[in-house]
């Protein structure tokens, strides 16, 4: 499956926002979508990226703000008030491999 994946071509998002083809993006929507007018995608994806960038910016923010450290896998499984949470989500995540259901997007 790995390996496969080297062959599918990367999204029209990547090559915008992450490498700045702006030419390239706007034949390859104008091929998929048998239209001249990709306009209103361009500017959706800008529009997109920008709220992620200021979420990511609030995000930032809020972490500087508060001073938390994250825990070692060491201290998560010794810290007794963790356990159940930490139990209870491995739990969920191996029913949700057995069952197929897509709990997490």
């Amino acid at each position: 499956m790995n390996i496969s994946s080297d062959f599918l071509s990367l999204s029209v998002t990547y090559f915008h926002i992450q490498r700045g083809q702006y030419t390239g993006v706007c034949a390859a929507l104008k091929f998929f979508r048998q239209t001249d007018n990709v306009e209103r995608d361009m500017t959706e994806m800008d529009r997109e990226d920008a709220a992620a960038a200021a979420a990511a910016s609030a995000a930032t923010d809020a972490d500087d703000a508060t001073d938390t450290r994250p825990y070692t896998m060491l201290q998560l499984l010794r810290a007794s008030d963790l356990r159940r949470p930490l139990f209870i989500a491995c739990t969920l995540q191996v029913i949700q491999q057995f069952s197929g259901i897509n709990a997490v997007k």
